[in-house]
């Protein structure tokens, strides 16, 4: 009875091990999922304190913006798209550019502003499809 007791042991720590690996990966892999892609940028601390105020403006003002077709919704997620990527914060940047291309998407500029994003980046392939669409 005590050799069985043994093996049975052995076997449910194996496998709380097991499950422990598991969902310990699973924990790890979605927080590198979400983490966003930040560049090292030269901004001086004014500008950068102007420009994160104008980012919280344009926050504020895209919070009503329908699907499509509204000019000013679409000016100002070009304008968040470029002020993310002075700020070097390339997650947000693409974000915002790709909501331009949803709002307007015969317009060229959020195409070639997100091929210009990944070529920086080195993805070449999606590079090269945006600079394709614009």
């Amino acid at each position: 009875m005590e050799k069985y007791m043994q093996g049975f042991l052995q076997k449910k720590y194996f496998y709380v091990g097991i499950g422990f690996v598991i969902v310990f990966g699973a924990v790890m892999l979605f927080s590198f999922w979400k983490k966003e892609i930040m560049v090292p940028m030269t901004v001086l601390p004014e500008e950068k304190q102007k420009i994160q105020d104008s980012i919280a403006q344009i926050i504020k003002e895209t919070k009503g913006c329908p699907q499509k077709g509204q000019e000013p919704c679409y000016n100002a997620y070009i304008q968040l798209g470029l002020h993310y990527q002075t700020l070097g914060r390339v997650t947000r940047a693409i974000q915002a550019f790709e909501r331009a291309a949803e709002i307007d998407s015969a317009a060229y500029v959020p195409y070639s502003d997100l091929g210009s994003l990944y070529r920086d980046l080195k993805v070449y392939d999606k590079a090269e499809e945006y600079l394709r669409k614009a």
